[in-house]
């Protein structure tokens, strides 16, 4: 099968500095005010997406809130009573920050308004002002709407990715960066968030060393999810499997020469020890639309990819590009800069195995982003590249498949989860609790983060 035929072929043959500037202002973000049909349980998930955004957009040091309440209660200062442009500009000083963002959010009838402001601390000019309006739900707001007025307030183009008419024209929906980032029970283990939308899976037929089994290209589309933002590591399999098969060894560095079947096994044994987290590989293609992160291009990077940016044999060259390293060896997960979505390694490291089983052509396959798991075929998909394989197997739309049993050390995995909304996953932090949002879906007392799950339903 290919992939083997690549392997023989293949035989013959530091975690990067984020953002190129340094964070220079220093910012801190007012509790926004509910107002008229926004229950007040809302004021924290949303004034927490803020906070996210203003950080993901990598302009600025962004003080957390329980350092903000730290600080307060030295002065004495209430944090809750402050939304005026006035009591942010004098909680600014005693923050020490340069910048404040004040702001609100509003219903009315099916229209939720969002409304920033970026407020210079020593002059306590308006620097900027963003209104943002969406007939959406709450979760909606949370989820979308929030980051992009954030991210317009800091000068931003409001993150969200246009959808392309063209005829290379893949994804519509969504928001860039993809949002917040949740941490997963082991050491190391981070989630982000992959906003839901529609994308056109595979490659078209003049993208160069284009296999046929990349078509034909087909719209399919994405619910939103949470994915790992690297590769599972050596670390966190010996924590729950207790021992390493890893020929490369150590605890940062990804963990190979695990099958399809080592890959289910950990799984299960990860879901039994956090239940409720849902823990599974990815969908071909939830996998193919991450990588891109809206991208149309062979890679994540452009038309070309480089030994700079990920992990494969240097030796040969894709498209214009140039030769580089060949460090015939795998490398700490995070070792390039990520995709627009945050995630690490889409491209190189190690084949990364998805749900599926292997089909030769899209021919079939399912449009919603469900795993296609029908026959015929008993190979599982591998996607992404590795250390020792050619750029062009790295490409976006390259695919590939081995038997489920199959183990060796080019290939491993990364985790997914299922997401309903920030609101929830806010809520799971230690003394969350949204009054607001516990009301309206149960009458009566207050019930508990988990009990409000349960009622919703919702894997978390």
């Amino acid at each position: 099968m290919k992939l083997i035929a690549m392997l023989i072929s293949g035989c013959l043959l530091f975690l990067a500095a984020v953002g190129a500037d340094a964070q220079e202002t220093t910012i801190a973000v007012l509790d926004l005010e509910t107002q008229e049909g926004v229950p007040e349980g809302y004021r924290g998930p949303l004034s927490d997406m803020v906070r996210t955004a203003l950080f993901n957009t990598r302009r600025f040091r962004v003080l957390e809130r329980n350092k903000m309440e730290e600080i307060l209660k030295e002065q004495a200062f209430q944090l809750l009573d402050c939304t005026s442009d006035e009591c942010a500009v004098e909680m600014g000083r005693l923050l020490g920050v340069q910048q404040m963002v004040a702001g609100s959010v509003s219903k009315l009838g099916e229209t939720h308004t969002i409304t920033l402001r970026l407020i210079d601390v020593e002059t306590g000019e308006v620097l900027a002002a963003e209104m943002t309006s969406c007939r959406c739900t709450i979760d909606e707001v949370i989820s979308t709407s929030i980051i992009t007025a954030a991210r317009r307030v800091a000068g931003l183009d409001g993150g969200t990715i246009p959808i392309s008419t063209g005829p290379g024209g893949s994804y519509s929906g969504g928001t860039s960066p993809a949002g917040t980032e949740f941490e997963g029970s082991l050491p190391g283990m981070t989630f982000v968030q992959i906003p839901g939308g529609e994308f056109l899976m595979g490659s078209p037929s003049s993208e160069a060393k284009r296999d046929g089994d990349e078509g034909p290209q087909h719209r399919v589309t994405i619910q939103p999810f949470l994915m790992m933002t690297t590769e599972v590591t050596q670390g966190m399999w010996q924590e729950v499997m207790g021992s390493n098969p890893s020929h490369f060894k150590g605890d940062n560095l990804p963990v190979e020469r695990v099958s399809w079947e080592d890959a289910q096994d950990f799984i299960e044994r990860l879901n039994v020890r956090d239940r409720g987290k849902g823990y599974r590989l990815p969908t071909e293609a939830e996998w193919e639309y991450a990588c891109r992160a809206g991208t149309t291009t062979p890679f994540n990077t452009g038309e070309m990819i480089s030994t700079n940016q990920a992990n494969y044999n240097g030796n040969y060259v894709y498209g214009g590009g140039r030769k580089g390293v060949s460090r015939e060896k795998t490398l700490p997960v995070g070792s390039f800069q990520p995709n627009g979505w945050g995630l690490y390694d889409m491209h190189g490291n190690v084949w990364e195995w998805c749900e599926d089983l292997y089909h030769d052509s899209y021919d079939g396959a399912p449009t919603d982003g469900s795993a296609w798991n029908s026959p015929p075929g008993t190979s599982r998909v591998l996607r992404g590249g590795s250390w020792g394989y050619y750029p062009w197997n790295c490409r976006s739309a390259f695919r590939s498949g081995l038997s489920p049993s199959y183990r060796m050390y080019y290939s491993g995995f990364r985790l997914v989860r299922a997401f309903s909304s920030p609101s929830l996953f806010w809520l799971a932090s230690p003394g969350h609790i949204l009054p607001g949002y516990a009301e309206a879906r149960s009458p009566g007392p207050h019930p508990t983060d988990r009990d409000l799950f349960a009622m919703t339903n919702q894997p978390v």
